[in-house]
């Protein structure tokens, strides 16, 4: 029952990362000249394709603790956890889609940061057999 638990929270924490990403897709088109290039058809199927990705695989990574073993799980979450976690610091960093113009995005950009580290860390940490 414990290990269910761990994997719960890892999986709660993903969805977490889902809900993350599409606030920050709101808050970059909310004020912004994005909306408008958006609605006039100038956002490019390959960002749109990148938008895609970044929802699709924390909606797996949710999935994947209930059906991989032990140790996969915990190395797939950790691993993506970590990539999670400094993609959005070098978003922060170098400003890229708005982080630097709106203290929202920042606001958004850190709680994202520490869900996914959250996820590294519950993954490093999980029960390696269920006792």
């Amino acid at each position: 029952m414990e290990l269910l638990r761990w994997k719960t929270i890892i999986s709660v924490l993903w969805i977490i990362l889902v809900v993350n990403f599409a606030t920050h897709v709101i808050l970059n088109l909310l004020g912004s000249g994005m909306t408008k290039a958006l609605l006039e058809g100038q956002i490019s199927d390959q960002t749109r394709f990148m938008g895609a990705i970044f929802f699709f695989i924390p909606c797996l990574m949710a999935w994947l603790p209930f059906v991989l073993k032990e140790a996969a799980n915990r190395w797939t979450s950790f691993v993506v956890g970590i990539l999670f976690a400094l993609i959005k610091i070098g978003v922060l960093i170098t400003g890229f889609a708005g982080a630097r113009s709106s203290t929202a995005v920042v606001f958004n950009l850190l709680w994202g940061i520490v869900a996914a580290a959250l996820v590294a860390w519950y993954a490093w940490k999980m029960p390696k057999r269920e006792a």
